[in-house]
């Protein structure tokens, strides 16, 4: 809450402020927060990113440090463990169902940032060439794609964003070799997709 309580404001949502708050009264309570099981049972393997000796490992937000290694895997390895992972059924696309909770919130977020005067700009991450191709080629897969493209698409132009689906690749463009795996693209393919993205 650094920069005064009119950032904070601003910054927190009252949704944080009541769990802070019932947090903290189960600390004061029994001395026990709520995630602390968990970082028990993780606290041999929480370590400084600057500690992680070049394995992978996952950040604090999510995003992941890739391994260095001498033997990465070629694009032709990388290609077949992509149509692998597709065929035994990629992330809940069979029978995709839209989160009407989870919608109504993005479009109220969405709505309050541009309220606040935040230009928003809205993409869809790029998939592997060949799961793209795979995925496409599965009705139900294919569904799913399409439906969250018009959605997003038409939630941008209500709130008044700027959307670009670039699930497909070929929009960046970006090829096989610029991809870790199904949809973890290298920096040379992440920086032609936010020239995409510039005004």
């Amino acid at each position: 809450m650094l920069g005064g309580w009119d950032q904070a404001k601003e910054l927190v949502s009252y949704t944080v402020l009541q769990v802070s708050l019932r947090d903290l009264e189960r600390t004061v309570a029994r001395g026990k927060r709520r995630g602390d099981d968990l970082l028990r049972a993780l606290a041999g393997d929480l370590v400084p990113e600057s500690a992680t000796d070049g394995q992978q490992a996952i950040r604090a937000d999510g995003s992941i440090i890739r391994p260095s290694s001498s033997s990465d895997p070629t694009p032709a390895q990388v290609r077949e463990a992509v149509v692998r992972h597709v065929r035994t059924g990629p992330y809940g696309l069979v029978n995709f169902r839209w989160n009407s909770e989870a919608a109504v919130s993005l479009e109220r977020l969405w709505r309050e940032m541009r309220a606040r005067g935040v230009e928003l700009v809205v993409f869809t991450p790029p998939y592997h060439p060949a799961a793209w191709e795979a995925l496409r080629r599965d009705p139900r897969h294919r569904a799913a794609l399409d439906s969250t493209a018009v959605f997003l698409a038409r939630l941008a132009a209500q709130v008044g964003a700027r959307f670009l689906d670039t699930s497909d690749p070929a929009v960046i463009p970006c090829g096989e070799a610029e991809f870790y795996d199904m949809q973890h693209a290298t920096p040379p393919c992440l920086e032609r997709l936010w020239q995409r993205l510039s005004p």
